[in-house]
């Protein structure tokens, strides 16, 4: 069957896989029947966020006329609105009133909008509206913003979660339907006649049903804080920030998780009055105030904390961590944090490391070998002092992701590469002269860990170390394999990349970083386009030189011939620079041949069964046999890698940083 007339439901649930601009400006010209499909019909865009931008979506153009069928035709509910004029962004918000459920507004230009205008919203109700984001600038009590969400608010019956990134929702006053509320960003409003601690006690009565509070306090008197936490005692997530000396008075059973910055005066009265916190974060200021209130969070789960190993050692004492994240501590004799860390961390599933300085490059894997429950390790920006320590080892069986960014320490990858593991990052910390993944190490690791999915590594950064092994490498096709981001460095061959690209050619998401124009393997290319393409000079040469002499009765084809046997070479030499040095049908043949020696040196695996002829019959019809310029880009992974590698041979300028994505 024609995948053109599959069954829209089985459509659907695939387009539903593809970004926006796919559907729109792909999708639609395959076919009719999607065409219809996608400017029609609701399903398509039932569970998508649909983003208009005024880069995209400006009037008296098709874009715009566009942007207005799909959302008179396909009933949106879930709309985001950026960079957007206030009138565009009125005449689309109009249109898809009555089946909206989300609604995301930033960055909208702060026009002038007439009364008139704005009367087109009167009368009219959003009656499925439920979420609502205003943000990333600021309005004064008098702007188009505010007379525009005047006439949304009071009519929004569903309204739920209203969150305001930089806008004072207090200046709206009554016109906000409080009392159904779970969601809510609370900040001063500077412009407002009235007294905001007024509004706000005016409003806290309204809202019992609330269950997550972003609350900036800037400015908000002392009792009007408390008039609020005393009526919203239901509250589930709080987010408090600039909150300076206050005892809380009002207990939050319900409370679960607690965010606190620039806060830490009142970081202590908060805890003390929320016994079931089981996610907690905190700035560099509070994590030195929670070391006194530390008993109080015995059914903490998930904790984010920075510079003081104190206050942690002491939250570790009191309960069962799964999640922690550690920030800018140093590991000493006097603290022993690794020792505390293995001691009372054994319920630890996920650990991030962030600017944590070691005694050496073996305490990471005293920590990996102590905590036998984990399974995701992230170490970003790490970093030790001493010098490097070699054949670390260990055994990391249980581990499923392992996250190494930037960091200034020596790991061996090959205790990483196991059958469990699922995520592999590995980017390596500039001008760092002795890290990175070998050709060797990625062989080690298409080896032993098939079952990847996500393949983020900086790979051939430094040069490869001879091996005496006559054993044919075995390398595994990675099946399950949805991202890979390579970075190519400096001393990887085209042989070894093409290696890389077939165990990633599953990939569904695929980038290629970072290939140096100025790389040997570049040069080498270089030097053997400009002396095929002097072979073929010389070989039309010959050809046109055997046909001159032949033709004896033509005096002037002599003559001419004499003038143009004496010029030819130089001519050549001359405009040579010109012309195209490279095609992507010869950087295909060449390709291919190295592809085909790899193939008589490597065995490819796929799902256990060796696949080295397949591949060997695939790369084959891809690069030669089927090999078509036009179609290459849209083929396969490795057509995207020539036209890369096409731009680098060149242009030797290029900037170092080009990003391919398909």
């Amino acid at each position: 069957m024609n995948i053109v007339h599959l069954p829209v439901e089985l459509l659907v649930q695939i387009f539903d896989c593809l970004p926006q601009s796919a559907l729109i400006h792909n999708l639609s010209l395959v076919h009719k029947s999607w065409y219809d499909l996608v400017q029609h019909s609701p399903d398509v865009w039932r569970t998508r966020t649909v983003l208009f931008e005024n880069s995209v979506y400006t009037h008296d153009n098709e874009p715009w006329r566009h942007a207005l069928r799909l959302v008179r035709n396909c009933s949106l509910k879930h709309v985001h609105f950026s960079f957007l004029p206030l009138i565009d962004l009125l005449s689309l918000f109009a249109e898809c009133a009555e089946h909206l459920t989300s609604l995301t507004v930033e960055q909208c230009q702060n026009q002038v909008i007439s009364e008139y205008v704005l009367m087109r919203l009167y009368g009219m109700t959003w009656p499925e509206l439920e979420q609502m984001q205003i943000g990333n600038f600021y309005v004064d009590g008098a702007s188009a913003i505010r007379q525009l969400f005047k006439y949304v608010l009071p009519n929004s019956p569903k309204l739920q979660y209203l969150n305001g990134f930089e806008v004072p929702l207090l200046s709206y006053g009554s016109e906000v339907n409080w009392e159904g509320l779970k969601s809510i960003t609370l900040m001063n409003d500077a412009f407002v006649t009235a007294s905001s601690s007024e509004m706000l006690v005016t409003v806290a009565q309204k809202l019992e049903n609330l269950t997550h509070l972003d609350l900036r306090a800037t400015g908000f008197e002392f009792d009007a804080l408390n008039t609020l936490f005393q009526h919203t005692t239901s509250l589930e997530r709080l987010s408090v920030q600039d909150l300076y000396t206050f005892d809380v008075t009002h207990g939050f059973d319900g409370l679960k998780e607690l965010s606190v910055t620039r806060s830490e005066r009142v970081v202590q009265s908060i805890i003390k009055k929320c016994c079931n916190i089981e996610s907690l974060k905190l700035d560099i200021h509070a994590s030195f105030e929670i070391k006194e209130v530390a008993k109080y969070l015995k059914n903490l789960r998930h904790l984010w904390i920075e510079r003081y190993s104190d206050s942690l050692i002491e939250i570790m004492k009191n309960c069962s961590l799964h999640t922690l994240r550690i920030g800018r501590i140093t590991h000493t004799k006097e603290n022993k944090l690794i020792e505390n860390l293995i001691e009372h961390g054994q319920s630890i599933r996920v650990l991030v490391l962030d600017q944590v300085q070691f005694s050496n490059s073996a305490d990471i894997y005293t920590i990996m070998k102590g905590l036998p429950n984990l399974k995701e390790l992230t170490a970003n920006a790490c970093f030790t002092h001493s010098s490097p320590i070699d054949n670390i080892s260990t055994n990391t069986h249980g581990l499923e992701t392992f996250k190494f960014e930037h960091s200034r320490m020596q790991v061996n990858v090959h205790s990483f590469a196991t059958a469990n593991l699922r995520n592999l990052t590995y980017i390596k910390a500039k001008r760092e002269a002795t890290q990175g993944i070998r050709p060797e190490d990625f062989n080690y690791i298409a080896a032993h860990s098939p079952h990847l999915k996500k393949l983020d590594v900086s790979l051939f950064d430094i040069p490869s170390q001879p091996t005496n092994s006559s054993k044919k490498p075995r390398l595994n096709i990675f099946t399950g394999l949805d991202t890979a981001h390579l970075i190519f460095g400096e001393y990887g061959s085209l042989s070894q990349m093409c290696g890389v690209l077939i165990c990633c050619q599953n990939a569904s998401t695929f980038s290629v970083d970072s290939i140096f124009s100025k790389a040997q393997y570049v040069d080498k290319l270089r030097a053997f386009l400009e002396e095929e393409k002097v072979k073929e000079a010389m070989k039309r040469d010959k050809e046109k030189h055997k046909t001159a002499r032949s033709d004896s009765t033509n005096i002037a084809a002599k003559k001419q011939h004499k003038k143009w046997s004496t010029q030819r070479y130089t001519r050549v030499k001359k405009s040579h620079k010109r012309t195209d040095p490279c095609t992507l049908q010869k950087l295909a043949s060449i390709v291919w041949k190295e592809i085909d020696q790899l193939l008589n040196t490597t065995c490819f695996y796929d799902n256990g069964k060796n696949a080295t002829e397949m591949l060997r019959k695939t790369y084959k019809n891809m690069l030669v046999t089927k090999f078509n310029p036009e179609d290459s880009r849209k083929t396969s992974i490795i057509h995207e890698f020539l036209h890369l590698l096409r731009l680098r041979i060149l242009t030797p300028d290029i900037p170092k940083r080009i990003l391919l994505q398909r």
